[in-house]
């Protein structure tokens, strides 16, 4: 559930960072694939200067798939409880 003051940034900002919601093990990882695939287009991670364009595409590889779907509404399983 939101705060006051949160729904208040959502609607001023457009976003909310929801802190915590993702593991920092899964962030340190996602962020290694994004620079690594950067790099190969020149955009260097400790180098502001090479921060030229105002967006650069990352070609979408295809995800591993988990053997079996994470519990929960997403994936259309009921609660048991």
């Amino acid at each position: 559930m939101l705060s006051a003051s949160e729904v208040e940034s959502f609607v001023a900002d457009g976003y909310v960072a929801i802190r915590g919601a993702v593991p920092a093990d899964t962030v340190r990882a996602c962020r290694d694939v994004i620079w690594s695939e950067l790099a190969k287009q020149g955009v260097a991670e400790h180098d502001p200067a090479t921060w030229t364009q105002p967006v650069v595409r990352i070609p979408a590889r295809r995800a591993a798939r988990s053997p079996t779907p994470a519990p929960g509404p997403c994936c259309g399983r009921r609660s048991t409880s």
